[in-house]
């Protein structure tokens, strides 16, 4: 297997045979003293712990960070992470969640929803995990949204309350697009699929950002400094990978 081949390791327990048989055994035996039926229970248990290899499904763990001179972040995750900093939006990290096929609009009408019922169906219908918190807890929402971009529809909540996205504050997602706009330099660094990145990156800048050409499924690892969004781009493109805006 070559060195940079990933794999996964899955264990099996069954640990309801295990307690059920365990309560069995006189309570005097122990695990060296014990009886056959302790006995048939562990080596029952011992098949039981059995692991698969399974070559390229989930990668090892990856670590993503950044810093400035005001903030640092850093984050672990199983197979793909982000990490940003900029001089005036702050620092953030957090997992790849996969979503490159999160929606870019959306329709939905609500009426006299709490922040639980929202969060459940923002969550459903945008496809990015959504936990709106209200200002007031007992305040009820009425809503009426045709395809509207679901980025205003954040907006709108965080007037009402706060809004996290995939776990991370919408209002430092919105200082991040502030920044990427005004072509301020961050740095940042990224593991992840190609295609999950570009959605990612189109949905925190605005811009509809598509792979032309390139292998969108190539886990791709980015740290640059200072950089630009058109930079970050033009990172992707050495690595063979065509960014449209």
């Amino acid at each position: 297997m070559p060195k940079e081949q990933k794999f996964r390791l899955t264990f099996f327990f069954d640990l309801t045979t295990l307690a059920a048989a365990y309560t069995k055994v006189e309570p005097r035996h122990n695990i060296l003293k014990g009886g056959e039926t302790m006995k048939k229970t562990l080596a029952a248990t011992s098949l039981s712990l059995l692991f698969f290899v399974s070559p390229m499904q989930v990668a090892l763990a990856d670590t993503c960070s950044c810093g400035t001179n005001n903030c640092s972040t850093v984050t672990t995750c199983p197979g793909s992470c982000y990490a940003h900093c900029s001089t005036s939006g702050g620092c953030v990290s957090g997992c790849g969640k996969g979503r490159k096929g999160a929606a870019k609009e959306v329709t939905f009408q609500v009426t006299n929803s709490n922040s639980e019922q929202l969060s459940s169906e923002l969550t459903r219908i945008s496809g990015r995990e959504i936990v709106f918190t209200a200002s007031e807890p007992d305040d009820l929402f009425s809503f009426d949204f045709k395809r509207a971009p679901v980025w205003e529809v954040f907006e709108e909540l965080s007037k009402r309350g706060t809004v996290e996205i995939d776990g991370v504050d919408f209002c430092a997602l919105q200082d991040l697009r502030s920044a990427l706009l005004a072509g301020e330099k961050i740095s940042l660094q990224f593991s992840m699929p190609a295609d999950e990145m570009v959605s990612w990156l189109s949905f925190v800048s605005g811009f509809p950002l598509r792979i032309k050409s390139g292998n969108a499924q190539e886990h791709v690892r980015i740290a640059l400094k200072e950089a630009t969004l058109q930079d970050i781009v033009q990172a992707l493109s050495k690595m063979g990978i065509e960014v449209a805006f």
